[in-house]
């Protein structure tokens, strides 16, 4: 699985590829977007994506999202990252220029 957490307008990505890793554990506020991506969730969550469904803003309830894609690849999981984040890019800028950091 891989972990990702988006921060708007920050320019920030994190992939964790650890689940127990410290930093995924303390980002955890208590009402977190938390966006789950596996085989039964991909058709609805790609076309949320899709039509803008989730919203960033620089307020505290959207301004950052945490999303775990579960596929057992990282690779195939990074590449569906990607995608997303393309999407995002179209309507959120720093989305488009930000560049992925890998923490674990």
């Amino acid at each position: 699985m891989t972990k990702i957490y988006l921060n708007y307008p920050n320019k920030q990505i994190t992939l964790h590829h650890d689940p127990q890793c410290s930093e995924v554990q303390k980002m955890q506020k208590p009402s977190q977007r938390i966006i789950r991506i596996d085989l039964s969730s991909f058709p609805s969550e790609i076309q949320k994506f899709q039509n803008n469904i989730y919203s960033f803003a620089a307020q505290s309830e959207t301004n950052d999202m945490w999303l775990e894609i579960d596929f057992f690849c990282q690779q195939f999981e990074r590449l569906i990252f990607e995608y997303i984040r393309r999407l995002l890019g179209n309507k959120y800028a720093p989305f488009f220029m930000a560049h992925p950091k890998n923490h674990c």
